[in-house]
């Protein structure tokens, strides 16, 4: 009896084990990853997904690309490209918002220090309604500091743009004031 006992305990462990590892492989070979990838080393299949879902037009570059989306580009998707910065998040920002280089108006980064957190970017940009700078709208581009990814991604920003990347320290940016 108590060979059998020990023998389903070691059965239920062992498909536990397995389980665990066929999920961590799953998580490692088909999710985005966490680090801000340069476009000839992002997977051909989320460079096609990209294109279908409109974030990368037919004829467009890849230059970087980052998600904070845990298992899908769709949950936060972040792309440089030869032409625009496009900020695709499926339940916040769809269809994909495309800013345009000569849109951009101020880059302002509030640089992570830490591995587990990301830098904290707003992009200012004319819209529609305002070419004005003071009323100028933004979004929010999170960047992952794993391997320097965030300032490269910055810098090539910048260098597109002409825009330089305004540093902003923890608790002095304009969107931290109470």
């Amino acid at each position: 009896m108590l060979k059998k006992i020990l023998l389903g305990c070691g059965v239920l462990i062992g498909a536990v084990v397995v389980v665990t590892i066929l999920g961590l492989v799953y998580i490692g070979t088909m999710t985005p990853g966490t680090a801000v990838q340069p476009g000839e080393k992002v997977r051909k299949s989320f460079v096609a997904e990209m294109r279908e879902l409109g974030v990368l037009e037919p004829d467009e570059e890849l230059r970087y690309f980052y998600s904070d989306g845990l298992l899908s580009l769709r949950e936060g998707c972040y792309v440089l490209t030869d032409r625009a910065l496009v900020v695709f998040v499926e339940e916040e920002i769809d269809p994909p918002m495309r800013l345009l280089f000569d849109q951009i108006l101020r880059i302002e980064c509030t640089y992570s220090d830490e591995f587990l957190y990301d830098s904290s970017v707003f992009v200012h940009y004319a819209d529609e309604e305002s070419e004005d700078e003071e009323l100028a709208s933004w979004v929010y581009v999170p960047l992952s500091t794993e391997r320097g990814g965030d300032r490269r991604f910055l810098e090539a920003l910048s260098a597109s743009t002409g825009v330089e990347v305004e540093s902003v320290d923890e608790g002095e940016a304009w969107w931290e004031e109470e």
